[in-house]
């Protein structure tokens, strides 16, 4: 979009001037004021992942802004602990950084269906499952490719409760590219009445 373009424009004007993490602070910055977003990473670290996130989602407005507050603000503690952790790492000061290929399209997707809530602790659980099966690592990058994930939620009928529930697994290309696919089902627990009972309803009907 312009509103992207111009504030890539904006940092390349400065990149003779600033290093790489004043200049990435300038468009998440900038990113902010388009979402209205706070911005005082100095005192709130989150603000800086969510100014992230607003980027991956590719939010330029105050609706979208809101939207991702709101989501934001369903995160448990530890949740949310984690995410700024896992977003706002850069590959320089924080290593590895995350190269979220096709994330975009995930969770733009999420956004319009409105199941960015449930889309966040997925997100979160990629991050946890990629990091636990990387074990320690000198690398610099790791690049997470959600192409697979981004098909799938666009196709996506379920209901909110069941998409956080969602189950994938990782296929590693090699030490720092790994693939998210997501499997064909959706774990149900008793919580899930709306899906039970449609369940119960389709199994009557078959027995009828």
């Amino acid at each position: 979009s312009w509103k992207e373009f111009d504030i890539g424009v904006d940092a390349m004007k400065e990149l003779h001037q600033e290093d790489e993490v004043k200049l990435f602070d300038r468009i998440l910055k900038k990113r902010t004021e388009l979402a209205n977003l706070p911005w005082s990473p100095q005192h709130d670290p989150g603000d800086r992942a969510r100014a992230r996130l607003a980027c991956i989602c590719n939010v330029t407005d105050a609706n979208g802004g809101m939207q991702i507050r709101h989501a934001w603000e369903d995160l448990m503690p530890r949740e949310d602990a984690e995410l700024v952790k896992y977003l706002t790492a850069d590959g320089i000061k924080e290593k590895p950084g995350y190269v979220l290929r096709g994330c975009r399209s995930f969770m733009m997707t999420s956004l319009k269906r409105d199941v960015l809530k449930p889309a966040l602790r997925v997100l979160l659980k990629v991050y946890q499952q990629v990091a636990k099966e990387m074990g320690s690592t000198n690398g610099s990058i790791m690049e997470i490719h959600f192409y697979k994930l981004a098909e799938f939620t666009t196709g996506y009928t379920g209901s909110k409760e069941t998409f956080q529930d969602l189950s994938f697994q990782l296929e590693w290309k090699d030490t720092a590219e790994v693939l998210v696919i997501p499997k064909v089902w959706i774990p149900i627990s008793r919580n899930n009445e709306d899906v039970l009972n449609d369940l119960r309803e389709r199994s009557r009907s078959l027995a009828s």
